[in-house]
């Protein structure tokens, strides 16, 4: 409900927080990144490879579609098995 987006390993079952997004992430795959999106409109891309310097996860890649009256929340994301090309789809 914050947000949070953690990642699982279950060989050793270690869990570690990746990033917080904005609003509750609906829409939420990984490829080549991690795509997060939700009810604030907003299309944010994280590394989950890439880290500040105080350990967290850097600063993500944000596509805002707030302003835009024809897209709604967002509600699903894929990327391709390559995972270099993501689909998001918003509500009709």
């Amino acid at each position: 409900m914050d947000g949070s987006i953690w990642v699982f390993s279950f060989d050793d079952g270690a869990g570690a927080r990746l990033c917080t997004h904005s609003c509750v992430p609906y829409a939420l795959s990984w490829g080549a990144a991690v795509v997060a999106a939700g009810s604030d409109r907003k299309v944010a891309f994280y590394n989950a490879h890439s880290r500040a310097g105080n350990g967290a996860a850097a600063p993500p890649q944000v596509f805002d579609y707030g302003s835009d009256e024809t897209v709604r929340e967002f509600a699903s994301a894929a990327f391709n098995p390559a995972g270099e090309t993501v689909a998001v789809s918003s509500r009709p």
